[in-house]
């Protein structure tokens, strides 16, 4: 590839033009672009007309008064020797508004004194079938024994 610097037969404007274009659109690639850094590594930089980075300085969050504890665990009660099991499950939620313990062996909560069972938002008792009901008190549908806890279907 030659230039034309002065005017030479077969030189013209253009044929100077082109190369310098293509020379400064391949050197524009090598230009560095620094990106903002802030929150990376706790620190945000900057580029100052000198080209050196300035960083500000790392904030430490302060530290609390008093230090953080844990909530206490919830612990799971047991009613030994009363063959009910535990008095909550720690994956299923107890019934609101009434008063049941779970039952390891059926799997579900029994509600004291009534013959109602529930797990997972649904109330089950059996009256000539199986029936549920989102309320203690109902509406009551009857129910196939398929859709019923397994720990249930025996009784």
């Amino acid at each position: 590839m030659s230039f034309c610097l002065r005017e030479k037969p077969g030189c013209s404007a253009t044929g100077v033009l082109v190369p310098v274009l293509v020379m400064l659109l391949a050197l524009s690639g090598c230009v560095a672009q620094y990106p903002s850094h802030s929150g990376a590594a706790g620190r945000s930089g900057q580029r100052e007309a000198s080209g050196t980075l300035t960083t500000a300085p790392v904030q430490v969050p302060a530290r609390p008064a008093q230090p953080i504890t844990p909530p206490p665990s919830t612990t799971i009660r047991s009613a030994v020797g009363t063959g009910q099991g535990q008095a909550t499950h720690p994956r299923y939620a107890p019934p609101p508004g009434v008063d049941a313990h779970w039952s390891d062996s059926l799997g579900v909560y029994v509600v004291n004194g009534q013959p109602l069972y529930y797990r997972q938002r649904v109330f089950y008792r059996y009256v000539n079938g199986w029936q549920s009901s989102a309320s203690p008190d109902g509406p009551w549908e009857h129910i196939s024994p398929g859709r019923v806890p397994s720990g249930l279907r025996h009784l």
